[in-house]
């Protein structure tokens, strides 16, 4: 009867972890945090590298830098930049933790201070440490005014450093969408109070432009992502709706995902001064977390790994690129760039070569691919093995100046 009792009060006070929260499951393998790696000479095993490559690769993933004390998601680990440099035909690579104020506060005080809100709270225990941190929130002894983001996701380049003179009140999207022709720079930002969303762009001297909160969105419906035309911004209304009550009542992950919820795309001037012209298209079951592209005339317990890629004809719709990496082999998202425009007068739109990094789990070792993108098979112009293992991550950009 005792046993029982214990047993039934510890699930209520400090429950066991779901395996897709728990940071020994889920931060393991290809997965586990590795330390910073000062720049480091790498060898060519297969290939060798076009001497007109020149530039940087960078992936970002998530890293944690400390143990988390309990629920810990996948995509709250601290972000980590890995690099490589590729000059002249050589390789040098290096990574280095994204400086965020919450990793520089958290560096500071020695362990992680501040609550994981995704994964979510597990019983009276971790509600009870998410109101003290909150008490020395509002009391100022722990200062968020910078941001607690851990900016894990994604890289985008900007002409200059962005200011926003603490006119933005909730974090900004990881994915804001650059304007190659205006230099304008269109974002979002997601609040669990409302407005929920709200959509801002930043002119090309890197000045942020009035919010316009989207009052017809009256759900928190979780939004990663958006899209831009010429002249609109696409927003999608999911079924996963973020639950406040739910985290605090220490139910675990604050997401729910409500079966009979509408979905929803919703258009809006890429200029609008107010959300009344906004027209929402309801699209039964549209749930989604990245959009690829868009245009005006015509989108876990175990963590899913990435076993080859494929190139398809849009015009077509047909297959007509494959490549497996190989057994026990996983890559990232990958990358493509244009070939030097020096080397060939007229250029296919495929002519150039796709990066990644590659892990084998059965050597516990990774390397650079850079393959032909033009080839079907996406034959491999140089490989490069890497002088330590390179934790899986989520997207990158290659940089030529």
């Amino acid at each position: 009867m005792k046993n029982f009792i214990f047993h039934s009060l510890s699930n209520i006070i400090d429950p066991p972890l779901h395996l897709s929260v728990d940071p020994m499951h889920v931060f393991k393998g290809n997965l586990a945090p590795v330390e910073e790696m000062e720049p480091t000479n790498c060898q060519v095993i297969e290939g060798q590298l076009p001497l007109s490559l020149n530039g940087v690769y960078i992936r970002n993933g998530p890293n944690p830098q400390f143990q988390a004390r309990r629920a810990l998601h996948l995509f709250e680990g601290d972000g980590m930049l890995h690099s490589l440099r590729l000059s002249n035909g050589l390789a040098t690579y290096c990574n280095r933790y994204v400086k965020t104020h919450k990793y520089m506060l958290e560096r500071d005080a020695g362990f992680p201070a501040i609550p994981n809100m995704l994964s979510g709270f597990y019983g009276l225990l971790d509600v009870l440490r998410f109101l003290m941190v909150m008490k020395r929130i509002i009391t100022g002894q722990l200062g968020i005014k910078h941001g607690i983001g851990v900016a894990n996701t994604s890289l985008a380049l900007i002409s200059e450093r962005w200011d926003f003179d603490k006119k933005l009140l909730y974090n900004m999207t990881a994915h804001p969408k650059v304007d190659m022709d205006t230099k304008e720079t269109f974002a979002f930002s997601w609040s669990f109070a409302f407005p929920h969303l709200t959509f801002f762009r930043i002119d090309e001297k890197g000045v942020k432009h009035k919010e316009v909160p989207i009052f017809s969105m009256r759900r928190p419906s979780i939004i990663h992502d958006f899209a831009i035309t010429k002249r609109f911004a696409i927003f999608h209304e999911t079924q996963l709706i973020f639950s406040l009550a739910k985290m605090l009542m220490g139910r675990g992950a604050p997401l729910v995902y409500e079966r009979d919820k509408s979905t929803r795309i919703g258009v809006i001037s890429r200029y609008a001064k107010c959300d009344s012209v906004i027209k929402w298209f309801e699209v039964p079951r549209f749930n989604v977390a990245h959009i690829i592209n868009a245009w005006e005339n015509g989108v876990l317990d175990e963590i899913p790994k990435t076993t080859g890629l494929v190139k398809i004809d849009l015009e077509t719709r047909n297959e007509v690129g494959k490549r497996f990496y190989g057994p026990g082999c996983f890559g990232g998202e990958p990358l493509f760039v244009r070939r030097n425009s020096a080397e060939d007068v007229v250029c296919d739109e495929d002519e150039g070569y796709v990066m990644t990094y590659v892990h084998n789990e059965h050597t516990d070792e990774s390397v650079f691919l850079l393959m032909d993108a033009k080839s079907p098979e996406f034959t491999t112009i140089a490989a490069i093995k890497l002088p330590r293992r390179v934790p899986y991550g989520f997207h990158g950009l290659f940089l030529t100046n």
